[in-house]
């Protein structure tokens, strides 16, 4: 009866081992890739788009008096001077293909982008010290202020809680020389309405 049970022993012990050597190798199999799960095999990894790759077949604006050069969407359109202002300012406007505006003017759908170098009309109600450029006033209710870096250079990117903009102003020698604004439909979902203008203002380059 011992006997028997010694023996029943080294079977268990043997078949503990046989068990716990083809898990390890299968293990590692499965760290190798060798093996591919059931549910792994039904993945479909999708590639990160890059930015540098979609921006690279849009359009290009060159301003060679104001010194600047900027990317736009390829389906977008541009024009200087519009919404209502003069012919001969100084100001460009990039154009959703969706765009539609109102008399007021204010954006009904789609994205406006503006680029107003000093001197153009953006900047007639425009006279703070960028120091106050955060600050809110009885009109202008602010929900977020940050610093960024437009082409190396100091910028202040202001997004408002009670109007659908955004300002961006290029800061050279503590003076305001650019005004950059998106406005946008207020249909525009969440987290998307700044999406393109942040990968226009990433093509923003001084000529030099």
């Amino acid at each position: 009866m011992r006997s028997n049970q010694k023996g029943f022993a080294h079977v268990t012990l043997v078949l503990i081992f046989v068990i716990l050597g083809v898990g390890g190798l299968s293990y590692l199999a499965y760290k190798n890739g060798q093996i591919i799960s059931r549910y792994e095999k039904y993945i479909v990894p999708s590639p990160t788009p890059s930015i540098n790759e979609e921006i690279s077949n849009w359009k290009i604006y060159t301003d060679s008096e104001y010194g600047y050069s900027i990317r736009y969407p390829g389906d977008w359109g541009i024009e200087k001077a519009c919404m209502g202002g003069h012919a001969n300012d100084t100001y460009v406007c990039l154009k959703s293909q969706d765009l539609e505006t109102s008399a007021v003017p204010s954006v009904i759908q789609g994205q406006l982008v503006t680029i107003a170098p000093k001197g153009s009309s953006y900047f007639a109600g425009e006279n703070s010290p960028p120091s106050d450029y955060c600050k809110e006033n009885t009109i202008d209710k602010v929900r977020s202020c940050s610093e960024i870096s437009i082409d190396n250079t100091k910028a202040i990117k202001k997004v408002f809680d009670n109007y659908p903009f955004v300002d961006v102003v290029i800061i050279e020698n503590n003076t305001i020389s650019f005004i950059v604004r998106l406005q946008y439909s207020d249909e525009l979902e969440k987290g998307q309405e700044f999406a393109v203008f942040d990968q226009i203002l990433s093509t923003f380059r001084f000529l030099n």
